[in-house]
């Protein structure tokens, strides 16, 4: 047997094998190639049972030497020895998983797979196809291939189709851990980000119609994932400002807590609210909490529309809250600006659409939200924290005369949702002689002169 066959076998046996070999991750690394040629692989290896691949603690290694010998071995299977049209079902299915693994842009061995699939997989086989891209997906290297995140998305419609809603919701919820593993290992990764709108967009899909009358708990689930997505995001900014594609996301992901919040029945609140009262831990409580020091504002009402439209502000102000003070930050960042561009625009539209009214009860809410930093800053500071809103706001501590303060005003100037303010704020910032000239003093001439005329055409408009 040659070494080519030899590997193939070897390796086989674990690929058809992860559940018993409980891998969970796959890794190539480096080594020498030992048994170049066309002779046996040494068997002379101690307890090294896959000798020369490594299996350990749940990762399994393939070192560097042995993947051109194993892919060209299988490209002359496919092309002269085991035509796909000739291959029993499973072993298609064998021979495709070890070609993907070696090489995640072969588009016929995707292709071939998904024809399988449809025509006899399993409920199994498609959760082994999930399994099988995130192993993939986890390599290094190997998340900046679009054809992976495609399949992925596609596996995950058939999932939906057949009717499985708990595992459907938890493989929704799992992928916002890969795609942060893309991100960190491949930042400003573009296919993560936009796979995550579409994670996004199925959660807001797998919500019930308004006149369901079942269990709530979906509404739960489905907002607890947005709402921690929301806060990654934001933490993620903090660390890397000059991220477009996370910016964007981050925007889109606002438009969809919004859709959320207005889809909510007021059943959905009330109880979230109740939660956020008794001190429950993450995201979803911790702006229910910043919410209920609105309580008049908010909560009083009984109409779930006028609730929603009322949160729905809250959270562009927070949004716009969090973008701005990175913007205070780092000022020549154009990724910021454009952040910042887009919520502005955001703001001004969902303030003409309910004709500033709703607007209002948003930034009383988050003139609530400053009373409490004055008074309870540890606590808010917690819940903005578990939002992944960090303030920077200098010597934001309490004192006796905060209302009159000017860092208690800028602050106020950063939380509001006035879109004229906002708009004072942007011209001041790129003006030479205006009050933030130490700030924009790093403003690149080019983007001045964008945003210049970008904020002339907002102000006539605003006219």
């Amino acid at each position: 047997m040659s070494t080519h066959e030899a590997l193939h076998l070897i390796f086989r046996g674990l690929i058809d094998d992860l559940d018993c070999q409980a891998i969970v991750a796959i890794e190539m690394v480096p080594g020498l190639n030992e048994s170049a040629g066309d002779g046996p692989v040494p068997t002379d290896h101690g307890n090294k049972p896959y000798y020369p691949f490594e299996v350990a603690k749940g990762t399994l290694g393939i070192p560097a030497w042995v993947c051109p010998l194993l892919f060209g071995h299988l490209r002359r299977l496919r092309k002269h020895g085991l035509p796909s049209a000739s291959l029993p079902t499973r072993e298609l299915m064998s021979f495709t998983q070890s070609l993907l693994i070696l090489n995640h842009r072969d588009y016929s061995a995707w292709n071939q797979r998904k024809r399988w699939l449809l025509l006899n997989g399993t409920r199994k086989d498609w959760h082994d196809e999930m399994r099988l891209t995130a192993l993939i997906l986890g390599m290094r290297k190997r998340s900046s291939c679009d054809d992976v995140w495609n399949h992925r998305k596609w596996t995950l419609r058939q999932l939906k189709r057949q009717g499985d809603q708990r595992a459907y919701l938890g493989y929704l919820a799992n992928d916002y851990v890969l795609c942060d593993q893309a991100a960190t290992a491949y930042p400003r990764l573009y296919y993560a980000w936009t796979y995550r709108q579409f994670l996004d967009r199925s959660l807001l899909a797998a919500l019930p119609d308004p006149g369901f009358s079942g269990t709530l708990n979906i509404f739960d689930t489905v907002g607890d994932s947005l709402w921690q997505a929301w806060a990654g995001t934001h933490r993620w900014l903090r660390l890397h400002v000059s991220d477009h594609s996370a910016g964007a996301y981050g925007l889109a992901l606002t438009r969809c807590l919004t859709d959320y919040i207005n889809r909510c029945p007021l059943a959905v609140h009330h109880d979230q609210a109740r939660q956020a009262a008794e001190g429950q831990a993450g995201p979803l409580a911790a702006f229910y909490r910043i919410n209920q020091r609105s309580g008049d504002l908010v909560y009083a009402t009984s109409d779930d529309q006028s609730i929603g439209l009322a949160l729905t502000g809250c959270v562009i102000a927070l949004h716009a809250l969090a973008t701005r003070d990175l913007l205070r930050l780092y000022p020549t960042h154009e990724a910021l600006w454009c952040n910042f561009r887009h919520g502005l625009v955001l703001a001004v539209a969902f303030n003409r659409r309910h004709q500033g009214r709703l607007a209002i009860q948003a930034a009383n809410s988050i003139g609530w939200l400053l009373e409490g930093l004055r008074y309870h800053q540890e606590e808010v500071t917690a819940d903005l924290a578990a939002l992944g809103i960090v303030l920077t706001i200098p010597n934001c501590a309490p004192s006796s005369d905060a209302p009159s303060n000017a860092r208690w005003d800028q602050l106020w100037g950063l939380s509001t949702t006035n879109t004229a303010d906002h708009l004072a704020w942007v011209r001041a910032a790129l003006d030479d002689t205006g009050p933030h000239q130490p700030v924009a003093s790093g403003i690149p001439r080019t983007l001045a002169e964008r945003y210049q005329r970008w904020l002339h055409m907002h102000e006539a408009a605003e006219d």
